[in-house]
């Protein structure tokens, strides 16, 4: 194999509502014809998102391309065709058996506690834990809590 363990950020493997759409909209609305700075970008953001930390989560995708022009690192026409596809079906494949750690907010209801048997059969050597002081978005909401249990994790 060519994973030895895993880290899952508050997800389960299942089927989710779509409710991403204000940030795909948001993503799509920055013209990389016209922005010159990542202040541009984030100025743009900020007019269809009003959480700081999420707009500084979705700026960590932007780089320099060879011509001086800023771009999403990742491939936002698919992600935007292909959205409700990708989170209204649930994860199929089969059992990873290495140890996995979901990390789940402690305020966030991505992983419930009905949730866990289905974790348990896709991932049977998995710890489920719950950082305080966080919602979906973990590592931002509270980053020290978050580096500290995935530091545990990758140190165990």
């Amino acid at each position: 194999e060519k994973l030895d363990r895993l880290i899952v950020v508050d997800i389960s493997p299942k089927a989710y509502p779509p409710h991403h759409q204000g940030i795909i909209k948001a993503l799509q609305s920055v013209d990389f014809s016209v922005v010159e700075s990542r202040q541009d970008v984030e100025k743009v953001l900020g007019e269809y998102i009003h959480e700081k930390f999420v707009i500084q989560f979705l700026m960590k995708n932007l780089y320099w391309t060879d011509d001086k022009k800023l771009a999403w690192r990742f491939n936002l026409n698919t992600l935007a065709e292909k959205y409700t596809e990708f989170v209204s079906n649930a994860i199929k494949f089969g059992v990873f058996n290495g140890p996995t750690l979901f990390v789940a907010g402690a305020n966030s209801n991505y992983i419930l506690p009905q949730d866990e048997l289905l974790i348990r059969q896709q991932f049977p050597n998995s710890k489920i834990i719950k950082i305080a002081n966080a919602e979906h978005w973990v590592q931002a909401n509270n980053p020290v809590d978050f580096n500290a249990a995935v530091k545990d994790f990758i140190l165990s």
